[in-house]
């Protein structure tokens, strides 16, 4: 009793050794679709060709067109599958009608190979032991990842069918030789296949674990660590994209620089943890003008932002500029230090690269900066505008300036309103 129990112990403990669990085979379901319909496809036609081969035997030899035509027809459809497997290989294995179509030639190369094993085991050699069975359903286990319990069932109706016709059709010396041999074979690739596929599966997870970790790593790489934006890393090389776009599709492309107005002060009056909440709160601001806007965002330098888009319409551009303003007006954070307005507000410095334009990426950047400039100049909390069709000169945006005013009456409106409360 204290064996039986020893061998269940032992069993159920390879058994989660050497199995893995639902989650870790969905990660990898897409690998095992793809290397399934490559063995099958490689499987099927080598099958194609050797039953073309062998089918010339019972033609010359023995003369028998039925045979001749029944192996052809067999090689036929294998080839057809291969060719099949081939051309589901060019299509993504995460297609849900790719996998179901995987399952589908999987099962019939498999019942095609099995039914080729019995009537070369069973039906043409009675009198004779069979061989070939044996060495297809042994390679079929070792060529394809199963699992175990897949695996099982598939021997259960292979050595079954098998067993069952070499009862009717073979001497009781010769089916007991080719049942035992049956089922040593499939014990044998049982074990095989068990083995060869964890190992498979094993590396495939390996590999995704070190995809994603590769993955982290450079989204890290890019991104900025106190506010999430993109950093100025990712932003030098996502600036040459744009210029290409603008270039090659003729796309107006528009950057704007900006950063916090007066931050220093702010830094020496809150502290910089405060100041560190801030910049937070600015980052999650263009993070979520990222998500509604679809532009690009970055920090690129202590209080100084970007954001980047392609937009050929003006007025939608002036539109995203202004939504920024408003955006940080309604941050509502109190700046005592300020001498723009009683709350963080931000200068912004807006450059408009029209469609074919050959701007280098240092002029873009540095015609942005001076638009930026201007705006501190000008009297911060604002923007201003440098357009390549009149880069002569500065253009402030026509609705700015009433804009900003109701800017900044509303801010000094809620910041009144917040300190009465307080007091209150």
């Amino acid at each position: 009793m204290s064996r039986t129990r020893w061998s269940i112990r032992l069993l159920y403990s390879l058994w989660l050794t050497y199995t893995f669990t639902h989650d870790e085979l969905n990660i990898c379901r897409e690998d095992i679709v793809s290397h399934n319909i490559k063995s099958t496809a490689l499987i099927s036609a080598t099958g194609a060709v050797l039953i073309a081969l062998f089918s010339l035997f019972p033609l010359l030899a023995e003369q028998d067109v039925y045979k001749f035509i029944t192996y052809v027809i067999v090689s036929l459809f294998i080839a057809v599958l291969s060719l099949s497997a081939h051309y589901l290989r060019k299509k993504s294995a995460a297609d849900k009608r790719v996998q179901a179509l995987s399952l589908v030639f999987f099962i019939l190369i498999i019942a095609g190979m099995i039914f080729f094993g019995i009537l070369i085991g069973v039906v043409e050699n009675r009198d004779r032991p069979a061989s070939t069975f044996m060495v297809l359903l042994v390679c079929i286990q070792i060529v394809f990842i199963l699992h175990p319990l897949q695996n099982l069932l598939l021997n259960l109706i292979a050595v079954g069918a098998f067993v069952t016709l070499s009862v009717l059709m073979k001497p009781m010396s010769l089916w007991m030789f080719d049942g035992a041999n049956a089922l040593c074979a499939g014990l044998a690739g049982v074990i095989i296949s068990w083995y060869t596929s964890y190992i498979e599966i094993k590396g495939m997870l390996t590999e995704k674990n070190l995809e994603a970790e590769r993955n982290r790593f450079k989204e890290e790489s890019v991104k900025d660590a106190l506010t999430g934006l993109h950093n100025r890393r990712d932003f030098n090389e996502q600036v040459d994209f744009y210029r290409s776009v603008c270039r090659q599709v003729h796309q107006t492309v528009y950057v704007i620089l900006m950063d916090v107005d007066y931050f220093k002060n702010y830094n020496d009056f809150y502290g910089h943890p405060m100041g560190d909440e801030v910049i937070r709160a600015v980052g999650k601001t263009l993070l979520r003008l990222q998500d509604e806007e679809g532009v690009y965002t970055a920090r690129i330098g202590g209080e100084e932002f970007i954001v980047m888009g392609t937009e050929n319409r003006i007025s939608e551009v002036e539109r995203v500029a202004l939504k920024i303003l408003w955006m940080i007006a309604e941050l509502n954070i109190p700046h005592e230090k300020s001498l723009t307005a009683p709350c963080v507000t931000m200068s912004l410095g807006l450059y408009i690269m029209r469609g074919g334009s050959e701007d280098t990426v240092e002029c873009m950047y540095s015609c942005a900066d001076k638009a930026l400039y201007k705006a501190k100049e000008w009297g911060r909390n604002r923007i201003v505008a440098i357009d390549s069709l009149s880069i002569k000169g500065e253009q402030a945006i026509s609705d700015i300036a009433a804009v900003m005013r109701e800017v900044q009456a509303s801010s000094s409106a809620a910041h009144s309103k917040g300190r009465r409360k307080d007091d209150s």
